[in-house]
């Protein structure tokens, strides 16, 4: 086609016209529309019909879905291409002797694997079919698939349940029931679900799954780690259990010990609860006096759920299972027991056993109890509490979550819980995004912990910065004076070496002229970071006056101003 030639391209049913502004006698063209309004051009046949799909191989041959409830047996080894459902409808392609779905469509969607077995299965789809080559195990004689019809209708609460489920973390009955009101079974949802969505929008106040996943949470925390210190037991969040062993204490020793006519059962020299006879599952006699102490093999976290131990070789299960806690008759007693009334269970996040009792318990309310401050940290003594339905249980310590938010950041960075775990927490500083930078405030905490990388800046070492470091960390700050010029590297006119310099009101030069001259050059070009003080540098190639190299303690005027050697470690006029 010659430069500048335009074509027009227009479609009928069967076939394509094509008009050219310039006349190509040897060419003829003509191209497919579909092609051609995504910038490809390709050559057909004359007269060929637009078609949905390639055409099929003399192997493949094409099902539609049966009528619902009847199904068409497709043998294995072979390709075929299956037409997809029409809207409302459900077909599956399944492998017959074991029932397992290989695939479906269902409302108009293309075919689609299932997961399983076939799961590496692929469909090749266009247009209204899909293409797939059904498997063969050699495995199976006689192996068949079958094509099904299905018909499968929601009710409209099951489709509001649904829709719920979707849009929240978890529908409940009262939203369910709220969203039902006004509904019967022709009913078209969708307004109503606009509605919804809507109000969540627009008159919702925004609720945070984080913020109330933080308040109960309490992940297991036995030692201070680096992600955080423990909780207490009698803080907001505090977890306490009433069964003895947990799944952590797995392949731990357990010591058990003859205390009058029971036993006492000890992990990491402390007493976890005091049971009564100890019978194996199996029947073995269980002999407490052949050893102390055994490994725990099993644990479920439950009351009387599996407790086993490894005994003469063999993980043997206890009838007992896993005993509750139980300190009477415990000597000695243990040190911290906090009374807790729990006759108003709004206070509680309470996880009842099959017998309504209190498996697990997670704090709302802090507790105020003289005992609280007396429990020392880390805690290293087991915590126990004294229910008022009379039930013993033990606190579990969790990790405790700190608040580091945007608009209210915390106020040492952490430097507090690095402090009470000795070091082994780590800061909850965070660095510098544009996501908090408008945020981000100076701590004035004496134990704020510093942030990542390098501080940068400029301080002015003023009368009034020094009070603020006396007032933040209780030392007094000061300043060197007077320092004797005595040491080698303070002689000015060493070359190779730096030596500092202080204006003085007056003075008489000490230094021949072209040492004058030198010095003074330098102190007009020297650094300039700190007012009051010049440091300069003499290059290997700069020489002082042979009579000035070894004097200390020098002299000199530039434009008028009198500057003086000094230390270089002193600090004068803060």
């Amino acid at each position: 086609m010659q430069a500048g030639a335009t074509l027009n391209c227009k479609c009928h049913r069967n076939h394509i016209n094509i008009e050219m502004t310039w006349y190509l006698p040897a060419i003829l063209l003509i191209l497919s529309c579909e092609t051609a309004a995504h910038g490809r051009v390709s050559a057909t046949p004359m007269g060929s019909k637009r078609r949905h799909m390639r055409s099929l191989d003399s192997s493949t041959t094409s099902y539609k879905c049966p009528p619902v409830g009847s199904s068409i047996s497709v043998k294995s080894g072979t390709k075929i291409r299956i037409e997809n459902t029409r809207e409302g409808e459900l077909c599956t392609l399944t492998e017959s002797s074991k029932s397992v779905p290989i695939g479906r469509s269902y409302n108009g969607i293309s075919w689609e694997r299932s997961a399983g077995p076939y799961l590496s299965l692929h469909y090749s789809c266009e247009g209204s079919f899909c293409e797939v080559t059904i498997p063969e195990d050699s495995s199976i004689p006689n192996q068949t698939f079958h094509l099904n019809g299905l018909s499968w209708q929601l009710s409209k609460r099951d489709e509001a349940a649904r829709f719920l489920e979707q849009t929240t973390f978890g529908t409940t009955k009262e939203a369910l029931d709220e969203m039902m009101e006004g509904i019967d079974d022709g009913t078209n949802l969708m307004p109503k679900f606009n509605t919804w969505v809507e109000n969540q929008i627009n008159e919702v106040s925004a609720s945070s799954h984080r913020s109330f996943y933080r308040r109960y949470a309490s992940s297991r925390l036995e030692h201070p780690s680096r992600e955080g210190e423990q909780s207490r037991p009698c803080e907001v969040g505090a977890r306490f259990r009433w069964y003895s062993f947990t799944f952590s204490d797995r392949f731990r020793e357990v010591k058990i010990e003859k205390m009058g006519s029971r036993y006492a059962l000890s992990v990491g020299g402390e007493i976890r609860t005091i049971v009564g006879n100890l019978y194996f599952e199996s029947g073995k006699h269980f002999d407490h006096t052949k050893e102390e102490s055994f490994k725990i093999c099993k644990a479920e976290e439950k009351v009387h759920g599996l407790f086993a131990i490894y005994y003469n070789g063999n993980c043997e299960k206890f009838k007992i299972g896993n005993p509750a806690i139980r300190i009477y008759g415990m000597s000695p007693q243990p040190n911290y027991v906090l009374d807790i009334d729990v006759s108003n269970r709004d206070g509680f996040v309470i996880d009842l056993n099959n017998e309504e009792q209190i498996e697990t318990m997670i704090l709302k309310n802090s507790i105020n109890s003289g005992l609280c401050g007396s429990i020392k940290y880390p805690i290293d003594k087991g915590v126990y509490a004294k229910l008022s339905n009379k039930q013993f249980m033990i606190f579990e310590p969790g990790i405790k979550l700190v608040g580091n938010k945007t608009l209210k950041p915390m106020g040492d960075g952490g430097g507090q819980s690095v402090i009470n775990t000795n070091g082994v927490a780590q800061c909850a500083n965070v660095e510098r995004t544009f996501l908090n930078e408008q945020h981000c405030k100076l701590s004035d905490s004496s134990i704020a912990c510093a942030p990542y990388g390098k501080l940068e800046g400029t301080l002015t070492l003023s009368p009034g910065v020094l009070k603020i470091f006396y007032e933040l960390t209780g030392r007094p700050v000061y300043a060197v004076t007077g320092l004797r010029l005595e040491d080698d590297n303070t002689v000015p006119c060493t070359p190779g070496e730096w030596s500092s310099w202080i204006k003085v009101n007056s003075c008489a030069e000490n230094v021949e002229e072209n040492t004058s001259s030198l010095i003074g050059s330098l102190l007009r070009h020297g650094r300039n970071e700190n007012p009051n003080v010049k440091e300069i540098y003499l290059q290997d190639s700069e020489t002082c006056h042979w009579k000035d190299r070894n004097k200390r303690e020098l002299y000199v005027k530039v434009n008028g101003q009198c500057y003086k050697n000094v230390h270089p470690v002193s600090f004068y006029d803060l």
